[in-house]
């Protein structure tokens, strides 16, 4: 299982990255493109300036932040 869970059409796991362009900052992913637009909007100074990724279930990025998360099932 993709660790996000928005299926593309292809049966994967599409998702959003802001890549800010001076900052390795990237906590979140986002299900759509407009929703990461929004809010990198919402986060940017007046200076900065920032690029949206699309990614797939095979995100490096993801997988790094989910690297220590178990699923425990109940």
């Amino acid at each position: 299982m993709s660790c996000l869970g928005w299926p593309n059409s292809r049966g994967g796991m599409n998702h959003y990255h802001i890549c800010w362009d001076k900052s390795n900052l990237d906590w979140e992913a986002f299900p759509t493109r407009d929703e990461a637009v929004v809010e990198a909007e919402r986060l940017k100074r007046v200076d900065e300036n920032y690029t949206i990724e699309e990614r797939d279930d095979n995100c490096e990025r993801c997988q790094s932040l989910n690297a220590n998360t178990r699923l425990v099932e109940r």
